[in-house]
């Protein structure tokens, strides 16, 4: 029983690891390169559109100067205060900076305006996972899966929420659904061998293991505890 109850501590610490980057946007298009260091003081235009100000902010967060990014943000959402985008990619910024209460308020207002953003779920769930809210991270993530978007990371997601409340067969039916609907999901492998090693089912455990550094190598620098 001491075992089991060590092996699970152990298992909650890997799951958090493998949850890599999830509040990090995407945006089309090459990496800009960054436009020098950022500068909290630059004085923000007057007159421009609310698009205007959010595709400054965007070239500020993939520069990575964050505090330009929020700052122009913030105007684009002061000019349109029902601009569900600025307060989705907002919310990205400040997650990214690790202000999660901020990130969740945000992605609560971009659910305001649109209650079927998956976007703003998908996120708003990542960043109640980082704060070991897994009923939140659950709900957030039943929505995602109830509105037929990024099914496979969903799920995999759902599964580590069940997984951090000690759900291990509800997390090995989610890990397994993710893998369902993407082969090469290594990081649903890797989730999955750990449920079942707390299961103790070593068998299941080494053969998910094997796949999940056989499609991502860096898998086998993270032996199982």
């Amino acid at each position: 029983m001491v075992k089991r109850v060590k092996l699970s501590i152990l298992l909650l610490g890997m799951l958090a690891m493998i949850l890599l980057n999830g509040c990090e946007k995407n945006k089309p298009g090459k990496p800009k390169q960054p436009a020098g260091p950022a500068d909290a003081s630059t004085a923000i235009p007057l007159g421009k559109t609310a698009v205007e100000y959010k595709n400054q902010a965007d070239d500020y967060f993939t520069s990575g100067q964050y505090d330009l990014a929020l700052q122009f943000y913030s105007k684009a959402i002061e000019v349109d205060p029902k601009m569900a985008v600025a307060y989705d990619d907002r919310g990205v910024v400040y997650a990214k900076t690790g202000d999660l209460d901020k990130a969740i308020a945000d992605w609560g207002q971009s659910l305001a305006i649109d209650s079927k953003n998956s976007y703003a779920l998908f996120n708003r769930g990542l960043a109640f996972y980082r704060k070991k809210d897994y009923d939140r991270t659950i709900g957030d993530m039943n929505k995602v899966i109830e509105f037929g978007n990024d099914l496979s990371q969903a799920y995999n997601t759902r599964a580590l929420a069940y997984a951090g409340k000690g759900q291990m067969d509800l997390a090995i039916i989610d890990f397994t659904k993710a893998i369902e609907l993407n082969s090469k999901y290594s990081q649903a492998y890797y989730g999955r061998g750990l449920a079942y090693k707390v299961k103790g089912d070593k068998k299941n455990s080494e053969k998910d293991y094997k796949k999940a550094v056989e499609l991502n190598p860096a898998y086998s620098s993270k032996p199982y505890p």
